[in-house]
């Protein structure tokens, strides 16, 4: 597998990634976004990047035997996550983000601060560990319903002389 390879199955939702493309994938992606902020500093590369991970996620649960459906699972509980720490106090880490640095002159703004910023932190480490656990958790041996298993990569060899 190569990461020409990789970077080409990243526009495709179907099909099976064994984990060494999905490992690929990701570092092309994550190439991309440095990228992308680079030269679009204020551009749309977080939406394309969040589209291009669902991706990879996708291709590698469906060599896991489960729907995709698990990555719209992983961004609810994650919007829910970063919902409630708004809920209890994370306001302030939005004014601070806005630029108001009177919003955590106070201990209560503080408060919010770290309340915001645990939230922040609780979905990062939630991505985290289902990146690491789909490129961790050993694929389908044989076929399964999303298709055939994905080519391992091995050297072909050399059918006998005959």
């Amino acid at each position: 597998m190569s990461l020409g390879r990789a970077v080409r199955m990243m526009s495709y939702w179907g099909g099976r990634s064994r984990r060494k493309e999905y490992w690929l994938t990701l570092v092309a992606v994550l190439a991309a976004a440095v990228i992308m902020n680079v030269v679009l500093p204020n551009g749309p590369s977080s939406g394309v990047m969040t589209v291009l991970w669902s991706m990879a996620y996708v291709r590698r649960l469906h060599d896991l035997n489960r729907t995709g459906w698990w990555v719209a699972a992983l961004f609810g509980l994650q919007l829910a996550v970063l919902g409630l720490a708004l809920a209890l106090g994370g306001q302030g880490a939005l004014a601070a983000l806005a630029g108001d640095a009177a919003a955590v002159d106070t201990p209560e703004g503080q408060v919010d601060l770290l309340v915001g910023m645990g939230g922040v932190v609780v979905a990062l480490l939630m991505q985290a560990g289902f990146s690491l656990w789909l490129g961790v958790v050993r694929g389908d041996a044989g076929d399964n319903r999303f298709g055939p298993a994905p080519e391992l990569a091995r050297p072909k060899r050399r059918a006998a002389a005959a």
